[in-house]
């Protein structure tokens, strides 16, 4: 330690400022559902049905932590219209933050600005490829859509959940034009959740999550039906001839199964005797 009688001559040496960087970490998770998942859009008579009820979609944006994000923004890609023919009409959206309202902005898009693939699409799909015309943003020429961006302050650890709503209203009759050849309609929304701080974390805090819905005339449907009612009788076939070669073989009757558990302990006494051998 050093004293010194003489005055002090420059005040601004006696201290120092160091900014340290805070290591934020965040995992965000998004679920997504709709009220159908499977859209029939035509009647027995092959006609297509005018009035379909519109399609709810709910959203839950949530921060599992460790850190609070003081700021994030979700963003929705939602198709509209293929070469310039309206196929859905977005109503009533909504999102709120603890039961408070946030505003989104809403903005039209061509297909060049989206970042879905069809390949993450056609990933488990159920349908026949060559039938399905796949409607997203991913890049196919003479789509347009639509997208919402939400900004979401304060989001703490588990306790403040952000609530995503909105319907979709289908023009079925434009639905059957564009479709031409094809059957089915598969319908794609991509959410994007993205913290506006760095985070450390996967992807950087980032979370992409696809929700689609699937239209299909009713003859296809119909088809489908009897696919799997054939399937279910042809293993109930099959369970029964499996069934009448072990009866035939006489594998319930008693006498065989005891026959077979003497065998068993019979082997098992063979295997002590030579363990018991092998020690002595």
């Amino acid at each position: 330690m050093i004293n010194s009688t003489g005055a002090e001559s420059n005040l601004q040496d006696n201290k120092i400022s160091v900014k340290l960087p805070i290591l934020i970490e965040s995992d965000f998770e998004i679920d997504g559902k709709s009220s159908r998942d499977v859209v029939v859009f035509k009647d027995e008579m092959g006609e297509v049905i005018r009035n379909l009820d519109p399609i709810n979609y709910t959203y839950i944006v949530q921060n599992f932590g460790p850190s609070p994000i003081q700021q994030s923004v979700v963003t929705f890609r939602i198709p509209l219209f293929y070469d310039n023919i309206e196929l859905f009409e977005l109503r009533e959206f909504k999102a709120t933050l603890q039961n408070q309202e946030i505003n989104c902005t809403r903005t039209n898009i061509d297909y060049n600005a989206a970042k879905i693939t069809n390949d993450i699409v056609k990933r488990n799909y159920m349908f026949p490829l060559n039938e399905t015309l796949f409607f997203n943003c991913s890049g196919s020429e003479g789509i347009i859509c639509t997208s919402i961006v939400c900004e979401f302050g304060l989001m703490e650890k588990y306790e403040q959940i952000a609530d995503i709503k909105f319907s979709l209203q289908s023009k079925a009759q434009n639905i059957g034009i564009i479709l031409g050849g094809k059957q089915i309609l598969e319908m794609d929304i991509l959410t994007v959740v993205r913290p506006l701080v760095k985070v450390h974390s996967e992807r950087g805090g980032i979370v992409v999550f696809n929700l689609g819905t699937t239209f299909i005339d009713h003859i296809q449907s119909q088809n489908y039906i009897w696919w799997i009612i054939l399937a279910v009788i042809v293993g109930l076939l099959v369970l029964g001839a499996i069934t009448a070669a072990l009866m035939k073989y006489g594998f319930f009757h008693r006498s065989h199964q005891e026959l077979l558990q003497a065998k068993l302990i019979k082997e098992d006494s063979k295997e002590l005797e030579i363990e018991e051998l092998d020690i002595d």
